[in-house]
């Protein structure tokens, strides 16, 4: 129910947003419809996405670890622990409500009196600066 909430919430928020730009051809029923059936379709897409990216974590934990696994891990973990203090305070700070204690962007903006879409561009940028570094680290190995 949370995240049928969300979808429409954002649907909303959109129309709101872009609504000087958007040229609805059919009737506004239709067009909010479309909006938020691709947006649900987008949304479960994802978590699938999800689900097989646990499955293969699930996989490889019941697997022994070999040093060479266990290594690379905590590589990974110290270049993650090391770029994410390289990080704005805020934007650490939205990171971890999002990332660790789960909180929506919705309720990150509530709590720290700012916009959803300033929540959404600075998890955005940490996102973009945890990428980069895991790429060098990557092409470093």
């Amino acid at each position: 129910m949370d995240v049928a909430e969300e979808i429409v919430q954002e649907v909303f928020y959109v129309c709101w947003r872009d609504r000087e730009q958007l040229h609805i051809t059919h009737s506004i029923k239709s067009y909010l419809y479309g909006s938020v059936r691709n947006r649900a379709l987008h949304h479960w897409e994802h978590l699938q996405v999800v689900e097989r990216h646990r499955d293969y974590a699930s996989d490889l934990l019941l697997e022994s670890p070999s040093p060479h696994d266990i290594m690379e891990y905590k590589e990974l973990e110290y270049l993650l622990r090391c770029t994410l203090r390289k990080l704005p305070p805020r934007r650490l700070q939205i990171f971890r409500m999002h990332r660790l204690e789960g909180l929506k962007y919705a309720e990150i903006a509530a709590r720290l009196s700012i916009s959803v879409k300033t929540v959404e561009a600075e998890m955005t940028k940490a996102l973009k600066a945890l990428r980069k570094e895991i790429e060098l680290y990557i092409k470093q190995s």
